[in-house]
């Protein structure tokens, strides 16, 4: 029974992971950039953390590299850098994203965001680069990251449109 009952959920977990991306089609202007701003934002809170680790700067060259071209050090150096990404990794499991702040930064980046014109969802990613320090955090200046202009993780493949 129970292998059975295993089987059916894998069977079923298999089914919904290979759904295709939901229709767009039907959501009106406003709730695709919202979509879009989200997801910028859930980007950019990954960047910070990441960045918090170091590791930020590899993200943004492992995205705008083919593989093998970047020099990352000897095979102690590759070694060390490793066990920093798996650390990251970890922690980052672990790591507690609050609605809130999404919201907060997504309305941040909403604010200031421009699109080339009135029926495009997704911002020009000039005007949505910079990540503005919110209360919680122990930043005093904002930063940049053109994540969506540098193809940082592909984001211009998630936008909505």
């Amino acid at each position: 029974m129970a292998q059975a009952d295993e089987q059916a959920l894998l069977a079923r977990l298999d089914e919904v992971q290979n759904r295709p991306a939901p229709d767009t089609r039907g959501l009106n202007l406003a709730t695709k950039r919202m979509i879009n701003f989200l997801i910028l934002a859930l980007a950019q809170e990954l960047y910070l953390y990441l960045e918090t680790t170091g590791l930020a700067v590899y993200a943004s060259e492992a995205s705008d590299r083919e593989p093998g071209v970047v020099d990352y050090g000897g095979k102690e150096a590759c070694e060390r850098l490793l066990t920093q990404i798996s650390d990251t990794l970890s922690g980052l499991q672990k790591k507690e994203l609050s609605q809130d702040v999404l919201s907060v930064r997504a309305r941040l980046i909403a604010q200031r965001a421009l699109f080339r014109s009135d029926a495009d969802s997704i911002p020009v990613a000039e005007t949505v680069k910079k990540i503005y320090p919110l209360q919680t955090e122990n930043r005093e200046h904002r930063l940049e990251a053109n994540l969506l202009g540098e193809s940082v993780w592909s984001l211009s493949r998630l936008m909505s449109r």
